[in-house]
């Protein structure tokens, strides 16, 4: 699934070197993890266009606020990691990235309490 996403560059022309974007780090989350990250570009000729490919489930560009944002859903570590292509396009030029987004599973934690045996004893553990 490809998201959309743009944002005006705003202000004076200037010379520019391109369009380049910002880097952005491999990203690993757990399943229920909040998640934002900003995407940032410099050298726009003009409106810039984002585009997102193989996020993972729950994850959506947020197109108010320039950024990938969600809440990994439980079947994201199903098909870890993603290799998620993020693309800016000004009109004149596009530059791109991948970014490697490896998803765990939630860590189940199990209180069961103080337990005391006297030796020689036998308990059962769990029934």
């Amino acid at each position: 699934m490809m998201s959309v996403l743009s944002v005006s560059s705003g202000g004076p022309s200037r010379p520019t070197q391109g369009l380049t974007l910002a880097l952005i780090a491999n990203q690993s989350n757990k399943v229920g993890d909040s998640v934002s990250v900003p995407l940032s570009t410099t050298g726009a000729q003009g409106t810039v266009t984002f585009t997102a490919d193989d996020l993972p489930p729950g994850l959506v560009l947020d197109s108010a606020n320039a950024q990938i944002t969600g809440t990994i859903d439980a079947s994201a570590n199903t098909t870890t990691p993603y290799a998620t292509l993020v693309t800016a396009n000004d009109g004149v030029t596009s530059t791109q990235q991948t970014i490697s987004w490896s998803v765990s599973a939630e860590q189940l934690t199990l209180d069961v309490g103080d337990q005391s045996n006297m030796v020689g004893e036998q308990r059962e553990a769990c029934r």
